[in-house]
């Protein structure tokens, strides 16, 4: 497997990625461009993710907001129109890109829901000077459920671990 990109940029021993690791590498790109495609999933509420990424560099896109409205008729239309406005919005991001920049994806698992790829993010947005984290919040349903209802609650989890490529394998951070 090798070392993890994220180790040998920061001169780390081959390792899963710590919070503390990560808080570095957001400091690091405060100051400068760090190479490399930085993708990184975040497991855990919100407020705990916006408590550590850099206020001054980064901007947030809520998918909820952005989401095609119920004219869409079924989930490949839908997908086909999340995966365009995803697009548009990340091109925008860079056009408008000064300095370094962290956008925090909130309310990921609708790229889950719809099988939206990930690659939209490497092909328009992800270099030296940008850094993207989606957030997936730890399932809370406490409540009993009928027995021919299958609760799967680490979904989205499972479908960013199944689609990072190999050099981002190791950026899925949990909070504890």
């Amino acid at each position: 497997m090798g070392i993890p990109p994220h180790c040998k940029q920061m001169g780390y021993p081959a390792r899963k990625m710590k919070k503390e690791d990560f808080v570095e590498l957001l400091e690091k790109l405060r100051e400068r461009p760090v190479s490399g495609r930085k993708l990184f999933v975040w497991v855990g509420d919100k407020q705990s993710i916006t408590d550590i990424l850099p206020a001054e560099i980064t901007n947030e896109v809520d998918l909820l907001q952005i989401i095609p409205d119920e004219s869409c008729s079924d989930d490949a239309n839908i997908q086909r129109e999340l995966r365009k406005i995803v697009r548009e919005t990340l091109q925008q991001g860079v056009q408008s890109l000064k300095g370094q920049q962290v956008l925090l994806v909130s309310n990921s698992w609708v790229l889950a829901r719809y099988k939206v790829p990930l690659s939209v993010f490497y092909k328009y947005y992800l270099g030296d000077r940008t850094l993207v984290v989606l957030q997936v919040d730890k399932s809370m349903f406490s409540g009993k459920l009928p027995e021919y209802v299958r609760l799967r609650e680490n979904i989205t989890l499972e479908y960013f671990r199944n689609l990072l490529p190999e050099e981002n394998k190791d950026n899925i951070i949990e909070r504890g």
